[in-house]
C-alpha cells in the first residue's frame, strides 16, 4: 500500500488525511525502539497491522502519547486497517471470490 492511496481513501471515505502522516510518525516510533524499521504502508495483511497496533500501544510512553494526542494514534491505525479491510473486500469483488 502506498501513503498516497490511502490519502485519496480517507477524503473518499470523509476521514481526516492527518492519519497519514500520523502513520509515519508511528512508523519513526517503532525504528526508534528496533520494532518495525520498514514503512507501515508496506503492510497489506490486515492481522499483521492489528498486531502492530497492539504491539505500539502496548508500550506504555506510546499508550500515554496516545492518550495525550487524544486517541490521535489508535484512530490512525484503526482507519488503516479499515482501509486494508476495503481494499481487501474490494480486490474479492474484482477477482470474484
Amino acid at each position: 500500500m502506498k501513503q498516497d492511496t490511502f490519502e485519496k481513501w480517507l477524503i473518499d471515505n470523509n476521514r481526516p488525511n492527518r492519519y497519514s502522516k500520523t502513520l509515519l510518525t508511528i512508523a519513526s516510533d517503532l525504528k526508534k525502539i528496533n520494532y518495525y524499521n520498514n514503512d507501515l504502508y508496506l503492510i497489506s495483511d490486515i492481522t499483521v497491522a492489528k498486531k502492530v497496533k497492539e504491539d505500539y500501544l502496548s508500550y506504555d510512553k506510546y499508550f500515554e502519547k496516545n492518550k495525550r494526542g487524544q486517541n490521535m494514534y489508535n484512530s490512525a491505525f484503526n482507519r488503516y486497517i479499515e482501509f486494508l479491510e476495503s481494499y481487501q473486500d474490494e480486490s474479492k469483488l474484482i477477482n470474484g471470490y
